[in-house]
């Protein structure tokens, strides 16, 4: 099964232009609790999820200023926890976010919904899936001072489409999970050419692309979009990408490409242990 790729940090932009949730006042934060929260954020944008996830648990052990600051605490630590395979703990984090009033509960849905997946329990992520989208067309349909600028109702909706087509792919349809995927991809780029987003911030979502075309058997676009990737992605995610191409090669009989491939991502790649 192809494993989904939720845009946890994939813009700095988006996601490090202020720490609030919205609706806040700046004076819901202590100047302290900015400079952590932003420093969690950088961490995990830079792939340093443990430190991240520490910096956000001593935060957790402390009282805090406000419910904005433990909800901003609250969300990252569930995006620390998914990196870390650690899905329950994910799941009891976002909960909080959710449960608390007067947030933006959008991306703590989408986050809920992709560690949900990975437990296996789809029904709960098919209930977030739907609230969460139910959410995004009322605020892309309402567009009001009140609502989220629009760079992030485009991470939201990329976010979305990403889980929406890891749950189309577990009931079967595979085509419908392709053409979301593209709806995606065509989002980033408009956003791209709009100055709101970078294509190399979100190369998850071509090399999600790429994978479905390749088991859909349109290995040929599938390895185009693999080496577009191969030219976004950060050095220390190259290896990921490597191996989505091997299995592409693979797949259509190309052994000796497919285990170069393989061969180049075992060197590239983190270490083992």
């Amino acid at each position: 099964m192809l494993r989904i790729r939720v845009i946890l940090l994939a813009s700095l932009a988006v996601i490090t232009a202020a720490p609030v949730t919205s609706g806040d006042r700046p004076s819901s934060f202590t100047e302290s609790e900015i400079s952590r929260l932003k420093s969690a954020k950088s961490l995990m944008a830079a792939g340093d999820y443990e430190n991240a996830h520490a910096l956000l648990l001593k935060m957790y052990r402390e009282v805090l200023s406000s419910t904005s600051a433990r909800t901003e605490q609250q969300k990252l630590l569930g995006q620390a926890k998914i990196r870390l395979g650690d899905y329950d703990g994910a799941i009891a984090a976002l909960t909080n976010v959710i449960d608390f009033p007067r947030t933006d509960r959008t991306m703590a849905l989408i986050n809920r919904c992709y560690a949900y997946l990975q437990l296996n329990l789809v029904l709960d992520a098919q209930r977030d899936c739907s609230e969460a989208r139910r959410t995004v067309e009322r605020n892309n349909a309402i567009r009001s001072l009140n609502e989220a600028p629009q760079i992030l109702r485009d991470y939201h909706q990329i976010s979305l489409n990403m889980v929406d087509a890891e749950l189309l792919l577990r009931s079967g349809q595979a085509e419908r999970a392709l053409e979301v995927l593209n709806e995606a991809a065509s989002l980033v780029e408009e956003s791209e050419l709009r100055g709101r987003l970078q294509m190399q911030d979100y190369w998850e979502v071509i090399l999600f692309q790429a994978e479905v075309m390749g088991a859909q058997g349109m290995s040929g676009k599938a390895l185009k979009l693999v080496d577009r990737v191969l030219g976004l992605v950060p050095d220390r995610d190259r290896h990921e990408v490597l191996n989505a191409r091997a299995a592409i090669l693979r797949r259509i009989g190309n052994i000796d490409g497919a285990a170069a491939a393989w061969a180049e991502a075992y060197e590239v790649g983190p270490p083992l242990g």
